[in-house]
């Protein structure tokens, strides 16, 4: 993982190998945050392509997008956005379900951090 001091800007690889049925898979995805103002910032996330990290046949390569508002007003977050993910491959609809309700849980929690800790 390669992030700023600010956090504002960050690359993350990650792998996992999560089954006997399922293709091992990976992920390399730049974030960067934005902040326009003390109380609001953009997110955006998608997948990269790096040339010392090259794919290859060992992992199932995902694809991943987000674009995310996130703002405060009057003491409450509040957040809207889009994202869009292909695991590439075959992906039980179940597990994938889990899998994307723990993501969005946690990413909320994790955005408003970021957002408190990204200076102006």
């Amino acid at each position: 993982m390669d992030e700023a001091e600010d956090k504002s800007h960050a690359v993350y690889h990650s792998r996992s190998k999560i089954g006997m049925v399922i293709s091992a898979r990976e992920s390399l995805v730049q974030s960067d945050y934005v902040k326009v103002s003390p109380k609001c910032a953009y997110l955006f996330a998608r997948s990269i392509e790096r040339d010392d990290i090259p794919i290859t046949s060992e992992y199932v390569r995902t694809q991943y997008f987000r674009a995310q508002k996130v703002w405060e007003e009057n003491g409450d977050l509040y957040t809207t956005g889009f994202s869009s993910i292909d695991f590439g491959g075959y992906f039980p609809a179940v597990l994938m379900n889990m899998i994307l309700s723990k993501m969005i849980s946690q990413g909320k929690v994790k955005n408003y951090k970021k957002l408190k800790s990204i200076d102006d």
